[in-house]
Parts: C-alpha cells; structure tokens; sequence
C-alpha cells in the first residue's frame, strides 16, 4: 500500500479545494492511502511552526505534495514554517 501526504495552507479556501481535487485524484489510485494536513497558524509559535502528530504523518508517508498560495512571488510564510520545522526530520 502506498500513502501520499498533502500539506498546504489555504487562507482563502482555494488552495484547500486544489488539496481535495488532489486527494480525490490520489484515492482513485488502488491502494494508496492519502493524508491531508492542513497548516493552521495554531501551529506556528513564536514563528516556528509545530505539530509532532502532522510530522508523524509526513514521516509515514511514502510521497509528498506540497500546496500554497503564494505571497509577494514565494510561497506562504505558513508553509515556509512548515517546511523549515519538517527539514528536521530528513536531516
């Protein structure tokens, strides 16, 4: 069995239905499992984003989409947090 992550943020709720097209799209493929993990700026602390239970996730995961908004030509600085908190798990 195959599971695919999908982390965005969605501020507006756009990126969250292109997320929900993707899963959609992932589940019609026979035994792949898909987590979505929506990042919430209850997550992001002084800066620095955390979750142990979304990284667990990410961690179990055998492939990853990455879905954001982008700000002033760069992704969110939501998903930015994400990213640089998760980089701890492949380093």
């Amino acid at each position: 069995m195959s599971s695919v992550a999908i982390v965005y943020f969605s501020a507006q709720g756009h990126t969250h239905q292109l997320a929900e097209a993707v899963a959609e799209g992932a589940r019609s493929v026979p035994g792949t499992i898909v987590e979505l993990i929506r990042i919430v700026g209850e997550d992001i602390t002084a800066g620095r984003w955390n979750n142990p239970a979304a990284l667990a996730k990410l961690n179990a995961a055998d492939a990853f989409v990455f879905g954001t908004p982008t700000y002033m030509g760069g992704p969110s600085a939501q998903l930015k947090a994400f990213i640089d908190a998760a980089s701890e798990v492949w380093s």
